[in-house]
């Protein structure tokens, strides 16, 4: 923009007077030089095409336009009619103005493959030059060039093949890659994501010039990070696995690529094989030992109160059922691919839930209390947490069960807060969920609470937990708005 308002000057100057029209044309041409090859180097780095610009090639590359304006100058100046200067000075005229040309070429592809030149723009520009010196300026350009590509392609076949393929092949196995890719620069600004990545953290194109990765994802793990991370996205919260690596040219690092891959269902899979695993080798085997236990005292020892050990019997025989409900309830939540993004009213389905469960605790107690507006979840998977805390809470209290739904609007969603009086969820417990894994020393008694984990996590909510006053717990479920799919 200097050298453009130094030729600026030189017009000004000459219609004025102050200097005469052969001097004020020798600067406006070095400065025409010099703001061509400029404008290359731009070009170059804009794009991200051809060479690596460090400061030794932008030097040499600049450098080209003071030596053919001052040679062209002072061929000028000298009155030299020699056929061998002139054959010299002719191919760094042509480099020059064949750069110019190349970066146009640059930047313009960029805007329409990128949508990273506004189009507004052009047309600001297309009023800045005379329409006769536009013209002229343009077919000088343009015949040059055609006469370079012309010699090009007949010397060295440039155009044989199309190198076009080759971009569309990889841009197309870029944005059918199930994983997140993003590309920053080497100052962390994002320059291209795929359409997975665009999903997935709803980012906008054009992507806006200087946007940061921490600014889309939230959180930039560093490479001492182990393991998946939890990132928010357009569904919730969700886990990945986090690639990178960097992306040089010649040697010179120009960029890093960034690849995030959602590892949260194969996670939940993970976690629900471990746990049923445990369930068949020990909640079930302890529980048909006690049936077998007690069936034998029927015939063993007379003894035994037939009544009480029939009691027994099937209060274990109904736990294993629940446990049998419990793993159908697990795989028909999990089996679906995805989740159904629909319109909830949660205060409704909150009524609904605790009626029915009302319904098989006659002597419970049970409300639902306060107002949000209606959100878009899965409602067969939120419905499901909810009737598993609300059966928790009122199948565990010790006496006078009740139970209380509060429903709250929070920044992306809904908050659900479910109360009980009973003698609260083990502490054991509480902390094999928040870990997401059980061990053989370190794990829950039961399915329940890993069933309303597993729906949670599928709705990208929040699962927390507290205890109530006096007495009892208090379980908090955070679920967001799922926008449409």
């Amino acid at each position: 923009m200097a050298a453009n308002a130094a030729m600026a000057v030189a017009l000004v100057v000459t219609d004025l007077g102050v200097v005469t029209v052969e001097t004020a044309a020798r600067g406006f041409l070095f400065c025409w030089y010099l703001a061509t090859a400029l404008w290359a180097v731009f070009a170059l780095e804009y794009t991200g095409r051809g060479p690596v610009m460090t400061r030794r090639r932008t030097a040499v590359v600049v450098g080209i336009a003071p030596l053919t304006g001052g040679v062209s100058i002072g061929l000028g100046i000298t009155g030299v009619d020699n056929a061998t200067v002139s054959l010299l000075v002719i191919p760094l005229q042509v480099t020059v103005i064949s750069l110019s040309a190349f970066g146009v070429v640059l930047v313009a592809r960029s805007g329409v493959t990128y949508d990273d030149l506004p189009l507004g723009t052009v047309a600001v520009l297309s009023n800045v030059i005379d329409v006769d010196q536009g013209l002229l300026l343009a077919t000088g350009i343009l015949g040059i060039t055609a006469v370079a590509f012309l010699v090009t392609q007949l010397r060295l076949g440039l155009f044989d093949s199309d190198p076009s393929t080759g971009h569309l092949a990889r841009e197309t196995l870029l944005d059918q890659m199930s994983e997140s890719v993003i590309l920053v620069d080497r100052r962390g600004q994002l320059l291209d994501v795929n359409d997975t990545a665009v999903e997935t953290f709803g980012i906008e194109r054009p992507i806006e010039h200087g946007q940061t990765l921490e600014s889309v994802v939230g959180e930039v793990p560093n490479d001492a990070t182990d393991g998946p991370i939890t990132l928010e996205t357009r569904a919730g919260k969700r886990e990945f696995e986090w690639r990178h690596s960097d992306l040089t040219r010649r040697g010179d690092t120009v960029g890093r690529i960034h690849a995030l891959r959602d590892v949260t269902e194969r996670r939940t899979d993970e976690q629900r094989l471990s746990v049923l695993n445990r369930v068949l080798r020990h909640n079930l085997r302890n529980d048909l030992d006690a049936i077998r236990a007690y069936a034998e005292t029927l015939t063993d020892d007379e003894e035994v109160d037939p009544g009480a050990a029939g009691e027994q019997i099937e209060e274990t025989a109904r736990g294993v059922a629940a446990i049998g409900d419990t793993v159908a309830s697990a795989e028909q939540l999990l089996k679906r691919d995805g989740v159904d993004r629909q319109t909830v009213d949660l205060v409704e389905l909150a009524q609904r839930v605790v009626s029915a469960q009302l319904e098989e605790h006659p002597d419970a107690r049970g409300d639902v209390s306060g107002a949000a507006d209606q959100i878009r979840t899965d409602p067969r998977v939120l419905e499901t947490v909810l009737e598993e805390l609300v059966e928790n809470a009122l199948k565990h209290a010790d006496v006078d069960p009740s139970v209380e739904v509060v429903v709250s609007e929070s920044d992306d969603g809904v908050t659900i807060r479910v109360r009980d009086n009973g003698p609260g969820i083990p502490e054991h417990e509480r902390a094999v969920l928040l870990q997401g894994e059980e061990t053989p020393l370190n794990h829950g008694s039961g399915l329940g609470l890993w069933l309303v984990y597993w729906g949670v996590k599928r709705l990208g909510g929040n699962l927390s937990f507290g205890t109530g006053s006096p007495r009892g717990s208090v379980v908090t479920v955070s679920v967001p708005s799922l926008e449409a799919a």
